[in-house]
């Protein structure tokens, strides 16, 4: 699903001034993403907060920003291994009807016949066989999602350092939204 990024037909933030969203710039979605769901978010940690200068707005854009990337990264994670396994079962219905024309077309030749004697797709082992064979684009989204949490987790204990009651709020509302969109996520079959 994508959404329309026209800046006009989005409704101006409630909590920050106009001179600040000025200064934040777009903010870093995907087409897919939708303005709203980020813009309600980073309301909310203003609101939460009620920044007092430049530098504590900047920081509850950055928690912002990153509360965002948090979750979009546990998603690369998984789909990365689920739209393999996807290809593998097009690959394997393929070679299951390999003499249909309409299906062959599909695929090439040697396509099918690399997988004509593979064994058939179980879940859980097939699972696993492709999180080795991803395993350093695994390790890369997950040092990814470590960097963003850390720096998260970093901006946040400044902000504890510099204001005794922002950072527990800031991630009380971090955490609720990362766990918002885990929660989103449709649970894949077996």
């Amino acid at each position: 699903m994508t959404h329309e990024t026209d800046k006009t037909a989005v409704k101006p933030l409630r909590s920050i001034p106009a001179d600040i969203q000025a200064l934040f710039g777009d903010p870093p979605l995907l087409s897919t993403e939708d303005p709203a769901r980020y813009r309600d978010m980073l309301d909310r940690f203003a609101e939460s907060i009620a920044p007092r200068n430049i530098i504590e707005w900047l920081w509850v854009k950055d928690v912002a920003d990153l509360s965002w990337e948090i979750p979009r990264l546990r998603r690369y994670r998984t789909l990365m291994i689920e739209r393999r396994r996807e290809s593998d079962a097009r690959i394997e219905y393929a070679r299951e009807y390999a003499d249909d024309p309409e299906v062959y077309d599909r695929l090439t030749p040697e396509q099918i016949e690399a997988h004509r004697n593979a064994p058939t797709l179980d879940t859980e082992s097939e699972s696993a066989r492709l999180l080795i064979y991803y395993l350093p684009q695994y390790e890369t989204i997950d040092k990814l999602l470590t960097s963003a949490e850390l720096r998260r987790d970093r901006i946040l204990r400044e902000l504890d350092f510099r204001r005794e009651r922002i950072a527990p709020l800031l991630r009380k509302i971090s955490d609720e939204v990362i766990d918002a969109s885990a929660d989103a996520v449709p649970v894949a079959a077996e």
